[in-house]
């Protein structure tokens, strides 16, 4: 649970190694790093510094940086003498360089590290609740986890945005809250227990789960004698603790493994497609990836098989398209499953919202259209 907020600050790290005929095109533009478009821009490196490129192929902010990651509320992480600050989309530096670790911005505040200490600082950069804990996480829901002691013996509370203990420190663990409630843990990994406190700390679940996990959408997956279950808001079981494991509720459904085959289920746990599978993903955009006898394919929600398994690999549907990998090399797909984008590149991230995809060829990353077409220097 601990590790949910790791997911917050995303940089995709590639190291420059070689080229091929395609990278020693001079109009493309080629990168040590890159990552997809978030807030309009792409985090990138070239000759060791890290910038911030436009759809268009423009530089917003020549690579200057140690280090950086995306932009969050409007604002990117970056580092300047072994130091971090924060800049705006124009580049300019916001808030001065002078702090050890940071995470991004999140509902208008910075988890900042400053002499082993945590706190956090407004958008201004003025410290709104002083370097005291000794982890702490974002705010979710308007309340930030923290503890007071190290990892192994310290203990889990939540502030408000004043820095109030609105819970003491006095859990094992703690998640961010999700829907209203946090998952909180007493008692050690091995034999301690897990239930779900709201926003005033109030234990609205008792801790009696081996593990729970986050709620989504109303549901929480929980682990009870080495099985995987869901309950809801009330605590009440509502997919009885039955499978091997299970994902998280996506579009209404979620995948179950039994004796080592995968199907699904929907929200009233009743089984839509049988565990028959290798391995799936999750449903986006009503398809779901599965592996039948060492290849990818892909279902709707009824379990057809709407895209026949042939591929090594395959990614997630966005905006129509997916990711998928063949004989070693990475192309695109469309919902019919067409090849619209040849597999020739070596990694490729999702296509963003902007109609962008990070793609890698020899150790080089750049960036495709949905035609295939490379993105190129401006003119």
């Amino acid at each position: 649970m601990r590790f949910t907020y790791l997911g917050l600050v995303v940089v995709l790290v590639f190291v420059l190694v070689g080229c091929n005929s395609d990278t020693k095109n001079s109009d493309i533009l080629w990168f040590e790093e890159a990552t997809s478009f978030l807030e309009g821009l792409a985090l990138v490196k070239v000759d060791g510094k890290y910038g911030y490129l436009a759809a268009d192929g423009k530089y917003i902010i020549e690579p200057r940086f140690e280090d950086a990651s995306p932009f969050a509320e409007g604002l990117a992480g970056v580092k300047v003498k072994n130091k971090w600050g924060f800049i705006d989309k124009t580049g300019k530096i916001v808030i001065t360089p002078g702090h050890d670790r940071v995470f991004s911005f999140a509902e208008g505040s910075a988890c900042v590290s400053v002499g082993g200490k945590w706190g956090f600082i407004d958008k201004t950069g003025k410290m709104i609740i002083q370097p005291q804990f000794d982890n702490a996480f974002p705010f979710s829901e308007n309340l930030a986890p923290i503890t007071v002691g190290n990892w192994q013996t310290g203990k889990w509370g939540f502030i408000d945005e004043t820095g109030k203990h609105v819970v003491q420190p006095q859990y094992d663990d703690a998640s961010p809250f999700s829907d209203g409630l946090a998952c909180v843990r007493i008692g050690d990994w091995q034999t301690g227990k897990s239930g779900y406190i709201d926003a005033k700390g109030k234990m609205v679940i008792q801790p009696q789960f081996e593990f729970g996990f986050a709620f989504t959408a109303g549901f929480a997956k929980i682990r009870s004698e080495g099985k995987y279950g869901f309950i809801n808001k009330t605590g009440e079981i509502i997919i009885p603790p039955q499978f091997d494991s299970t994902g998280a509720f996506e579009e209404g459904y979620t995948s179950i493994e039994k004796n080592g085959k995968y199907g699904f289920i929907d929200q009233t746990g009743a089984v839509i497609i049988q565990t028959q599978f290798d391995e799936v993903s999750s449903f986006q955009e009503g398809l779901a990836g599965v592996m039948s006898k060492g290849r990818w394919g892909f279902i709707n929600t009824n379990g057809e098989m709407i895209i026949k398994p042939k591929f090594d690999w395959v990614g997630a549907f966005r905006q129509g398209i997916a990711n998928v990998k063949s004989k070693d090399k990475c192309g695109f797909i469309n919902t019919n499953g067409k090849m619209i984008i040849k597999p020739r590149f070596d990694e490729v991230l999702g296509f963003s919202c902007i109609g962008l995809a990070a793609v890698k060829v020899s150790n080089k990353w750049a960036y495709i259209n949905k035609d295939g077409e490379f993105l190129k220097r401006s003119k």
